[in-house]
């Protein structure tokens, strides 16, 4: 496999083969949109993915994997629009890419058949365990603490893997502990949303207030014992236990807003008889400060 010089837009590098050939090329944005020129029988773009890649290339996350731009032998494009457009958008050097001319026609059929990598992959690889319960509360948490509305489930692609990765690497120790944590809620009383609970603790923490208060919070909204009727914690835990498996989409964001609003007035000292219930058309309450 030769390497070759970045080409200019008006040779950009023969795209008609007779066969698999493959370079490597720097793409520029207009080498991009010339490439571009030639996508003609490709699926339908989704413009959410292109500016989901474009922001990663922008803000040097988008990493190179050997993935190929394809061309087949008339040279037409059959794989790659996605990050061609990126490139375009966010007016960014693509450098090194693969890129493959001379494919059969018909190989487009089977392009992009094999399974996709998930974030728990990637956190596996990474050496990180649990990844199943960690990329969900990474993206929930991320668009919190980016101040957008975690109700939308476009803004949460907007977390890349590669910000799942690192955020997991910077909060390893107190994501584990409120794993566990959440497990004394969510699997030991079948209560609640289990992305919820070890979301609340992290943001918790966050927030300045210590592990043990926090502890404490999570061992009485488990197991009820020594609550009062006025506490807000029973109340929560009343209206869990009544409904609180039937909230359908978007359940780990409700669940995490009625959670807040039951620890908020616990920490307060509120008499709360009766839990209020917010539901998708509230906004997320924020948790208090320590």
């Amino acid at each position: 496999m030769k390497k070759q010089e970045t080409p200019t837009k008006t040779q950009l590098f023969e795209r008609i083969a007779s066969e698999p050939t493959a370079i490597f090329l720097d793409i520029t944005p207009a080498i991009a949109a010339e490439m571009l020129e030639h996508n003609t029988n490709n699926r339908g773009l989704r413009r959410r993915r292109v500016s989901s890649l474009a922001q990663e290339m922008s803000r040097k996350q988008w990493l190179t994997t050997g993935e190929a731009i394809k061309f087949d032998v008339k040279g037409v494009l059959l794989d790659g629009q996605h990050r061609l457009e990126g490139c375009v958008e966010a007016k960014t050097t693509l450098k090194q890419q693969l890129v493959v001319t001379g494919l059969p026609q018909d190989s487009f059929a089977v392009i992009d058949s094999g399974m996709k990598r998930t974030a728990n992959d990637i956190l596996s690889t990474a050496g990180i365990a649990n990844g199943s319960a960690i990329a969900p509360v990474a993206k929930l948490v991320g668009v919190i603490e980016a101040g957008f509305n975690p109700y939308r489930a476009d803004v949460r692609q907007l977390v890349t893997r590669q910000d799942i990765v690192s955020w997991s690497e910077e909060n390893l120790e107190t994501i584990d502990w409120a794993i566990r944590l959440s497990r004394t809620v969510y699997d030991s009383a079948g209560l609640g949303n289990r992305t919820a609970l070890i979301a609340l603790a992290i943001l918790a923490t966050k927030n300045g207030h210590s592990k043990e208060k926090i502890e404490q919070f999570y061992a009485a909204l488990s197991s009820g014992e020594g609550l009062t009727a006025s506490s807000p914690v029973l109340a929560l835990r009343s209206w869990l236990i009544k409904s609180g498996a039937k909230l359908g989409s978007n359940s780990s964001v409700i669940h995490l807003a009625n959670c807040t609003v039951a620890f908020n007035n616990w920490t307060q000292g509120k008499i709360v008889r009766r839990h209020s219930p917010l539901g998708p058309n509230h906004d997320l309450p924020a948790l208090i400060k320590a």
